[in-house]
């Protein structure tokens, strides 16, 4: 298909890492001044190693260089960008409050949600960061959220007319405005397909047989777009942060998120400290389960979503600290040894290993029954 065209495959930084906070921590500041922070880690090397795996596993895998990175979380900041153009990205993506707060503006909707301002976000910007460059697009979050969160409850033939007919709003709003107009919508897809019946086949179906049948509406791929219309506005300041809430409080700033980026500022310092004094098997192997850890899951879970849902992801990221610290053959620091979050009162603690297989996350009480 890629090859034919009709869809372009992209890479992301490759155990999941938020690459701004990889950067700098203190970069969180910037979307949320005065949030408690822990000590600073700032590790742009790591960032770049975490992108760089991502090229080398696309290159090996399909034998050409992704032109989109889609950074973890849609987290972006001026340095994770420059990063991002230094290793030869033509494009990459971000949400609609990123860009209304880079240009200190909003994006106006009315109460069906369609955008009254729509020439301000249905198009590419050229992001000028550290003396580079790099195309950036911004998903029209209302249309990604239907179909993340709306569309598996609607009848899918009402639900693809709904976004068809949403697709032509936005094509009258921007008709007589300069430049050709483009929509972006963009979703972490497991969230949403696991919802819809037959695995999504039905919806997206649909929705391509009516696309290609549609004279007004053309889908393109992002490469195919930019070449055809460079973006004729620039960005001279890129805001800092994610989708959730235009910031990175979600991964760092409350209590246990900041434990646990402590433990991960230790584990890394330590690194660097046993670096030539073991081999370098042991060395790569400490550092893969470091670089592990700093996927953004761990702190995305704690403190953010109830005790049983949290406690598997902390486990886990104990044991890939632990395995760096064993491979490294350093004492391992007591704080690893004990769970960071706690139970509430009646829940039972986590008590199974991380890697233990299947388990039910909702804890229930079975009554035990002969089979007769």
């Amino acid at each position: 298909m890629a090859e034919k065209g009709q869809i372009e495959l992209i890479t992301t930084p490759f155990y999941h890492p938020i690459i701004p906070l990889l950067i700098d921590s203190n970069s969180a500041l910037r979307a949320s001044p005065g949030l408690p922070l822990p000590r600073t880690f700032s590790y742009p090397e790591d960032a770049a190693e975490q992108t760089v795996r991502s090229i080398n596993q696309f290159r090996r895998y399909f034998g050409s260089f992704p032109l989109g990175v889609w950074p973890p979380e849609q987290a972006v900041s001026p340095e994770a960008l420059a990063m991002f153009a230094e290793y030869g990205f033509l494009w990459t993506v971000s949400d609609e409050d990123i860009l209304a707060r880079s240009l200190n503006t909003e994006i106006y909707r009315d109460g069906s949600g369609h955008v009254l301002n729509a020439d301000v976000l249905y198009r590419p910007y050229k992001a000028k960061v550290q003396d580079r460059e790099i195309n950036v697009v911004f998903r029209d979050r209302h249309l990604s959220d239907r179909i993340g969160f709306v569309y598996h409850q609607m009848c899918l033939d009402h639900a693809v007319d709904d976004l068809i007919q949403r697709f032509h709003k936005i094509r009258e709003s921007v008709v007589g405005h300069h430049g050709a107009q483009l929509v972006t919508i963009a979703l972490d897809g497991e969230n949403a397909w696991e919802w819809y019946p037959n695995d999504k086949q039905g919806f997206l179906h649909r929705l391509y047989r009516r696309l290609s049948a549609d004279s007004l509406l053309k889908t393109v791929t992002l490469a195919e777009f930019l070449a055809a219309h460079p973006p004729e506005r620039e960005l001279t300041h890129l805001h800092s942060g994610s989708w959730v809430d235009h910031s990175v409080t979600r991964w760092i700033g409350s209590e246990s998120k900041n434990r646990l980026w402590e433990m991960l500022l230790d584990a890394r310092k330590m690194l660097e400290e046993v670096r030539g004094t073991i081999s370098l098997e042991r060395f790569l192997r400490a550092k893969e389960n470091l670089l592990i850890a700093e996927g953004s899951d761990y702190t995305w879970w704690v403190d953010s979503m109830p005790y049983y849902l949290s406690a598997p992801f902390e486990a886990l990221f104990h044991k890939h600290l632990l395995n760096t610290y064993l491979e490294c053959g350093q004492l391992l620091p007591a704080e690893l040894e004990a769970a960071v979050i706690r139970p509430h009162h009646g829940e039972p603690a986590w008590m199974d290993g991380p890697l233990t297989g299947p388990t039910a996350m909702v804890q229930t009480k079975v009554n035990s029954f002969k089979l007769c």
